[in-house]
């Protein structure tokens, strides 16, 4: 990925290695200063890593962008090497917010280049057997208080017709090495009203850790079973039972 901006005096050219990363991953970059006039007066440059709304971005509200990481360049000629660690619960790419590499001086930036963060790998693992074994497709994706947040596209099926909607909430855990998941559904429930049949919503929230055990093995293999067993006791919560 590569982006070439403009300051006054200044030619600055952005490049990293690689065109995404997942949350905890190291991005790894080098950024050049050209002259296209005296320096001498000009202030210091630095390569930011920025959260920003796309709202912000649209408008340059600078001020409002929360700066995560930064190095100082400064401002001779010359080529320098960056590197940005990712915290394992960064925001992802989505619609409404992302990470940029914003370069120049803080709160006036010579420029941004949007960044493509995914979920860590454990997360879309997760998400993997929902889809492949469950047939909950992912609607979005978006972040959420350090979490990353998925709405699912109910499947057609009789086990699920009182099942309106289902988002999860997950993150990894590094310290505890565990997957942290709240599961909040909104049923249709039948009620008696005077004895009259009507339906009332309903909602069911369901939180649970996930040790790593159950959704990795073998060092960071997926555990397909550890991950079915878990989706599937949660599910069972939600399903129309049969009459017998």
């Amino acid at each position: 990925m590569r982006g070439t901006f403009f300051k006054k005096p200044f030619e600055i050219v952005i490049e990293t290695a690689g065109e995404s990363w997942s949350q905890g991953e190291t991005m790894k970059g080098r950024v050049s200063i050209k002259h296209h006039d005296s320096a001498d007066s000009a202030n210091d440059q630095s390569v930011f890593l920025v959260f920003s709304t796309s709202k912000d971005i649209k408008n340059k509200t600078y001020d409002k962008m929360q700066v995560m990481e930064s190095v100082t360049i400064g401002k001779e000629e010359g080529e320098k090497e960056f590197i940005f660690p990712l915290a394992f619960d960064c925001p992802i790419t989505e619609k409404a917010s992302a990470l940029y590499l914003a370069c120049g001086e803080q709160e006036d930036y010579a420029g941004l280049l949007q960044l493509e963060i995914k979920p860590v790998s454990y997360v879309e693992n997760y998400f993997q057997i929902i889809r492949d074994f469950f047939r909950f497709q992912i609607k979005t994706l978006k972040n959420k208080k350090n979490f990353v947040e998925a709405t699912f596209k109910i499947p057609d099926t009789k086990e699920y017709t009182s099942l309106n909607s289902y988002k999860l909430l997950v993150r990894y855990d590094k310290e505890s090495d565990s997957l942290e998941l709240k599961h909040q559904f909104k049923l249709k429930k039948m009620v008696y009203v005077d004895g009259n049949a009507q339906t009332k919503d309903e909602k069911k929230d369901i939180k649970e850790v996930l040790a790593s055990k159950d959704f990795k093995q073998f060092g960071d293999a997926p555990n397909q079973e550890g991950m079915r067993a878990a989706i599937e006791k949660v599910l069972e919560e939600v399903r129309v039972k049969p009459i017998m």
